[in-house]
């Protein structure tokens, strides 16, 4: 639908503004009663967003690009994910709806309610730990756009490394506002995401931002498809509703310091990757919302150009072959990385780990440039060659239709978890691999633990079910 949209555009020359709001417009009809458990959901709307971001004719592509072999390259990786995801497709599964229900609505157990409290304040610990750390230990500028140029270099201290780990277990405990059962848990739900933006204004990024607005989409979402109603207060609701505007706010503010312009609303109208077109159209909206337009076409677009810029400049086709070992082995897991090199500094030299800002600096002319997200696709390639990274693809897309069956038959904590790190990874793929960020590392870590505990718990009352039948 959304390739019949850009084609219309091309054959009755429509507006690129209209094909625009034609492609979102399709993306949302398609996915309004779609369950968010659902991974191909997730999958859909955010290649969507990116192809109908970058074809739609309102952001300006460069003449030298030739995409036609890098695009069908990344359709067919999407095309080898549903195959692998329907592979494994049972067809006597029923999503069982009313236990997914009765799971979210009730109170959560007083064991799961410690780890809401416990995780919860972690994350806000940790948070603070990042802010020491960058503000008064590193002592680094309250200017955004500066701050992001001195961490590129930054030794960071036990405080902020700390701090990262602890706030693995904000997106655990963040959902409990939504599912919590009770007003301590709105309260630690709250804290989780002050912590992931505390800790997103410190770094000068926009990482826990974006995963903040994501949960909340993902647990409203839930919350309308299975028509469990959020027990939330009307003050909560306003903190809440706030909170995630000033997040906003805050991604435009660090946009606006990055590129030296602070003037409101000049953010869309000297942007560069816009089409000039879409710039009159959009004259008549608040600063505001110009500048908001710009973040998003910014934040999803560009990677789609550098992607194909990358695969026509570093010649891929002929520089990978179908089958790559990766060049370093826990090079998908920065934290356990950078931990390694601290122990065995030999590691850096026996992988030969570049320095990205000499790199960047050493490149070859590009409209782009490397320092933008070229997606994980591209990345595969590097990584595990053409045919290694569809294989890994196919087995992701069987992986996720398992979980999802799961989580319909048997819903529980890890695997309602385990669904929403799987969504944010799939989400993160026309970016950059989420794994690679400490906290969600941690977060994973948190899921698994979770999970064993849940299976000794269950494997313990059968246990004790089978004495009691026996000795009756």
């Amino acid at each position: 639908m959304i390739a019949s949209c850009l084609f219309a555009r091309e054959v009755f020359e429509i507006n690129a503004t209209i094909t625009w709001l034609l492609c979102i417009s399709v993306i949302i009809y398609s996915v309004r009663k779609s369950n968010p458990f659902n991974p191909t959901l997730w999958l859909f709307v955010a290649w969507g967003v990116l192809f109908s971001n970058f074809f739609s004719g309102v952001m300006y592509v460069p003449s030298h690009l030739q995409y036609s072999e890098p695009v069908i390259y990344i359709v067919l990786c999407i095309v080898i994910f549903h195959i692998g995801y329907n592979e494994a497709k049972d067809k006597n599964i029923k999503f069982n709806k009313y236990q997914v229900n009765l799971f979210l609505s009730k109170k959560s157990d007083n064991r799961f309610q410690y780890l809401y409290t416990v995780l919860g304040l972690l994350s806000l610990i940790g948070a603070l730990f990042i802010c020491l750390d960058i503000f008064f230990l590193q002592g680094l500028s309250i200017n955004g756009g500066e701050r992001r140029g001195q961490l590129q270099d930054l030794q960071f201290s036990a405080f902020a490394t700390s701090g990262m780990i602890f706030l693995g277990g904000a997106y655990l405990s963040a959902l409990s506002l939504f599912f919590g059962g009770n007003k301590r848990n709105q309260v630690i739900g709250i804290l989780s995401f002050i912590s992931l933006a505390l800790s997103s204004m410190a770094l000068a990024g926009k990482q826990g931002v974006l995963i903040a607005i994501l949960i909340c989409i993902y647990a409203i979402s839930i919350s309308k498809f299975f028509k469990i109603p959020i027990k939330v207060p009307f003050f909560t609701k306003l903190l809440l509703s706030g909170t995630l505007l000033f997040f906003i706010y805050y991604i435009i503010l660090l946009s606006s310091e990055r590129h030296g312009n602070v003037t409101s609303g000049q953010l869309l109208d000297e942007s560069l990757i816009l089409n000039s077109s879409f710039k009159n159209d959009m004259s008549i909206l608040p600063n505001f919302v110009k500048n908001t337009f710009a973040e998003f076409f910014g934040y999803y677009g560009e990677q789609l150009g550098t992607f194909i810029e990358r695969w026509e400049i570093d010649n891929y086709v002929s520089k990978y072959s179908i089958i790559e070992i990766p060049p370093r082995i826990l090079g998908p897991f920065t934290w356990l990385e950078r931990q390694l090199i601290k122990i065995f500094p030999g590691y850096v030299d026996l992988y030969q780990l570049k320095d990205w800002v000499k790199t960047i600096q050493k490149q070859k002319n590009g409209y782009y440039g490397l320092a933008n997200w070229q997606t994980t696709v591209l990345k595969g390639v590097k990584d595990f060659g053409f045919l290694g990274q569809l294989i890994i693809i196919f087995f992701h897309g069987y992986i996720s239709r398992k979980l999802y069956q799961r989580i319909g038959s048997q819903i529980s904590l890890s695997t309602l978890h385990m669904s929403m790190f799987n969504n944010i990874f799939i989400v993160y793929t026309i970016m950059m691999n989420f794994l690679g960020e400490t906290s969600a590392f941690f977060y994973v870590i948190i899921i698994l633990l979770i999970y064993r505990f849940e299976k000794r718990s269950f494997l313990n009352e059968k246990r004790n079910a089978t004495l009691k039948i026996v000795y009756m």
